[in-house]
């Protein structure tokens, strides 16, 4: 038996969370508006389409507000 193996190039991070935006004037009314609504009946799927609504909300956040900050 042979197996060739492959490995892909690695992607970038699904989500990265930067600190910064929590010191955000605006960041505790995103996160309590995007935990507020309710579409699934699973608690883990509810969880998880929260931080999917979340990540959308961080990174037009990001792009308006700290584009330019510099990251490590």
């Amino acid at each position: 038996m042979m197996l060739n193996m492959t490995t892909q190039p690695s992607t970038k991070p699904l989500f990265r969370f930067f600190n910064v935006w929590s010191k955000h004037s605006s960041f505790l009314s995103l996160v309590e508006k995007g935990w507020q609504k309710r579409k699934a009946t699973g608690h883990m799927k509810n969880i998880w389409l929260h931080l999917k609504r979340l990540k959308q909300k961080f990174a037009k956040l990001n792009q308006e507000e700290f584009k330019a900050v510099p990251r490590d």
